[in-house]
């Protein structure tokens, strides 16, 4: 039997075998399920993206910071939750105002633009996490949300990523409500994350 569910952080496949050769069943099924899902299959079992990095990054001696503007801090939540996260993650900021962003080296002439965001906005933010805590890698989020009342503008999320090979940003678009655009965008910032340590041959597939 196979099971397709929705989940936050993406679609979970579960196999179900009975029989004499229940277990021989679903290792082969799986595989093929792998072998035709890849490169988009990131873990299995109780894996969880946070956990996934944190294996990675520790095991490699790398380390993390995080700048937030949209996501109030739940990137950084959700980072440490792994239990490994005191080796690799060095901590975050939270921002949610122009004055701060200034300080911490953001260009006012790239803030003040009529409230619109950027993804050069997220490198920057991603570089200059990176420079103050010192870190192999740096990981923002910034974005602005819309009112749903009158319209159906998505909220619009960067998500910006700084480490050796220079930076890197990507769009994001939320429908729903303010809450899930949060969640998806840190979840979002974490499969970014991913995809860069790919990328960089820093980790591999799940096959």
């Amino acid at each position: 039997t196979l099971g397709i569910y929705a989940k936050t952080d993406g679609i979970q496949v579960r196999l179900i075998a009975h029989g004499n050769n229940a277990s021989q069943v679903r290792d082969e099924n799986e595989k093929q399920i792998k072998e035709k899902l890849a490169p988009y299959v990131w873990g299995i079992d109780d894996d969880t993206l946070e956990a996934i990095i944190g294996r990675v990054l520790s095991s490699r001696g790398m380390s993390l910071a995080t700048m937030e503007e949209f996501s109030g801090g739940l990137l950084g939540y959700t980072i440490t939750d792994s239990p490994l996260s005191a080796q690799f993650y060095r901590g975050g900021i939270v921002v949610n105002s122009e004055l701060p962003l200034i300080g911490l080296g953001i260009p006012a002439t790239m803030i003040q633009n009529n409230g619109a965001v950027t993804g050069e906005m997220a490198e920057a933010m991603a570089a200059s996490i990176k420079e103050k805590f010192s870190t192999d890698f740096g990981l923002s989020i910034t974005g602005i949300y819309h009112d749903r009342g009158q319209s159906s503008q998505t909220d619009i999320a960067y998500i910006g990523i700084a480490d050796g090979n220079g930076t890197k940003s990507w769009q994001q678009q939320f429908m729903l409500n303010r809450d899930d655009s949060r969640e998806r965008a840190a979840i979002a910032a974490l499969f970014r994350l991913r995809e860069r340590l790919i990328e960089m041959k820093l980790m591999d597939y799940v096959k």
